[in-house]
């Protein structure tokens, strides 16, 4: 039985893949896409228990994304982390702003990342 469903939405096809990896071997059910529209078609129409986004991609930026789950009745429970290479105080509060509900900064060590999913998902 998987420990919950993942959805990870970044534009970095690597990091998405290495990423993803890391959380099936942990037992979790991960589903990676790089496209922003279609992370929220996917949020709308299946079941999570956390979603993740990248800041920075192309189209919809992860602030966009957010904002858009958190305003949608059917994914508007669903906990979201941001995993960002943005580091300033002013972009984390920016993704706390937009309905997140916790920030990760990469590069990010497997022990962070699990401890933060681990506590989302529970």
């Amino acid at each position: 039985m998987p420990q919950g469903r993942i959805l990870f939405v970044d534009d970095d096809k690597d990091f998405l893949k290495v990423t993803g990896k890391v959380l099936a071997a942990e037992g979790y059910d991960v589903v990676t896409l790089s496209d922003g529209e279609e992370g929220i078609l996917r949020a709308r129409t299946e079941k999570w228990d956390l979603v993740i986004l990248d800041i920075v991609m192309p189209g919809l930026d992860g602030y966009r994304i957010c904002e858009r789950l958190k305003s949608g009745v059917e994914t508007f429970s669903i906990p979201v982390l941001f995993l960002s290479g943005k580091k300033d105080a002013g972009d984390m509060l920016r993704g706390f702003f937009t309905g997140a509900h916790d920030y990760l900064v990469k590069p990010v060590t497997k022990a962070d990342l699990l401890k933060k999913v681990d506590h989302l998902i529970r």
